[in-house]
C-alpha cells in the first residue's frame, strides 16, 4: 500500500495539503451560502479566494478560466453577490471588481462598510477591512442603500 508521501514528493505535500484546504474553504463557502457546488462555480470562487484583499475584474477571471463563458461568469458573480458572498468595487478605473464579502455578510444584506484603494500604477484595487467608512447624516427624507468610497493613489508596493 502506498501512502501519500509516496504519491506525493515531499516538496509537494505542502502544496497538497494547502490544495486540500482551499477546497474544503470554498465548498463551505458555496455551502454556507446555500448555493449548489458545480464546477464553474467553485474555479471562480477559487480565484477570488486565492486574490485575497484584492478585488478582480471579470475579465481577469475570465482570463484565469479558459472554457468559462462570459455569461455563465457574470451569473456567478451576480449569484455571489445577492448570496453575501462577494462585493462589487467601481473603483474609477472604467471596470466593477470583485471580492470577497466578510463572514458577517449574507444574501440580504452586506457588511461590506469598508474603504477600497485603488491604485493609479498597477490597476490594483484592494479592500482595506480595518478601515470603515465615516458616518454621514443626511436629513430624514433621504435613506441610505448602499455606501461605496474607493482613494485613489499609488500602493505600497508601487510606492517603493
Amino acid at each position: 500500500m502506498t501512502g501519500a508521501s509516496d504519491s506525493y514528493p515531499s516538496d509537494n505535500l505542502y502544496f497538497y495539503v494547502e490544495l486540500c484546504v482551499m477546497s474544503n474553504k470554498i465548498v463551505d463557502l458555496l455551502h454556507k451560502a446555500e448555493l449548489r457546488i458545480t464546477r464553474p462555480r467553485r474555479d471562480v470562487l477559487k480565484i477570488l479566494v486565492e486574490s485575497g484583499d484584492q478585488a478582480i475584474s471579470s475579465s481577469d477571471i475570465e482570463h484565469t478560466l479558459s472554457g468559462i463563458d462570459r455569461i455563465t461568469l457574470y451569473r456567478i458573480l451576480k449569484t455571489f453577490e445577492e448570496s453575501g458572498l462577494i462585493h462589487s468595487v467601481a473603483d474609477g478605473s472604467g471596470k466593477t471588481k470583485y471580492a470577497l464579502c466578510s463572514h458577517e455578510c449574507t444574501g440580504g444584506e452586506h457588511h461590506d462598510d469598508h474603504l477600497h484603494f485603488y491604485c493609479r500604477i498597477c490597476d490594483t484595487t484592494t479592500c482595506l477591512d480595518k478601515v470603515r467608512l465615516p458616518s454621514v447624516k443626511l436629513p430624514v427624507e433621504y435613506t441610505v442603500e448602499e455606501k461605496r468610497f474607493v482613494i485613489a493613489g499609488i500602493c505600497k508596493d508601487c510606492h517603493n
